[in-house]
This record gives structure tokens, sequence and C-alpha cells, in this order.
């Protein structure tokens, strides 16, 4: 990434090359948003993933406190709904903005849930796929 006191002096010295090099460090940003934002969705695929296998491990996860403010908790019998109940506790969705976001991703990789795609497969496949905005696009159509 460029130097900031260097585009603090470029906004000072010359605004639209300073504009113009804003843009870019913007859009790298963003692409290395979506890169982390892909594989760590992809970790909460696998941890789903693993769910699915471990009842043990699963009534250990939906005991933990961060339920406790949740007016309907999850119960061992939800082991079903694995991915959205992961993504709503890695995304810490105590309020309706933050369980809505989560509720888009958990939707659009539901696509993959059930296509049996393996976890590490995930973050690519968003991806190629042209992110989660097309996949929930394609799970709200099914």
């Amino acid at each position: 990434m460029s130097n900031k006191p260097d585009l603090m002096a470029a906004a000072k010295q010359h605004p639209p090359t300073a504009a113009r090099l804003c843009q870019i460090e913007l859009l790298k940003l963003d692409a290395g948003y979506h890169e982390q934002l892909y594989y760590l969705l992809g970790v909460a695929y696998a941890i789903a993933d693993e769910f699915q296998r471990d009842y043990k491990s699963w009534q250990s996860f939906v005991k933990d406190p961060f339920w406790l403010h949740r007016k309907k908790r999850p119960r061992p019998k939800h082991q079903p709904k694995a991915l959205r109940l992961v993504i709503v506790y890695v995304f810490q969705a105590t309020t309706k903005q933050l369980y809505d976001r989560a509720w888009k991703y958990a939707t659009a990789l539901e696509f993959y849930w059930k296509e049996g795609l393996r976890p590490e497969e995930v973050p690519g496949r968003i991806k190629a796929d042209g992110g989660i905005e097309v996949l929930l696009k394609r799970a709200l159509r099914v």
C-alpha cells in the first residue's frame, strides 16, 4: 500500500492525482477484504461440516454463553442447521443488522452445502462464482 503521508502530501499538491491514487488503494483494500472474507466463510463452513460428524462438539457449541442473548437458542437437535448457526456465531450476530449479514452469507453458502462441496474448496468457489451477492441471488431464485 502507498505510504499514507505520501497520499496526504499528494492531496495538498495535486488533488486529482491523489484522488486517483486513493481509488487504487481502495480497490486493493476491497480485494484483500473479499479474499479474507471468503477464507473465513470457508473456515466457518469447515467448522459446520465437522459439527455434522461430531455430536459431542456440537453439544458443547450450543451451550456456549454467546447463545444466551437469543430468544430461540440452538439445541442439540438443531445440528442440521449447523452452517447457519456457525455463521451467526462467528459474525457475532447479536443485532438485527449483524444477523441479516450472517443470514445473507449462510443463505449464499447453502447451495454449496447441499452440493456437498468440500470446505477447502469454498473460498475459491465463492470467488470463481462471482462473490457472495451472486451466490445469494442464485440461492433466492431457487
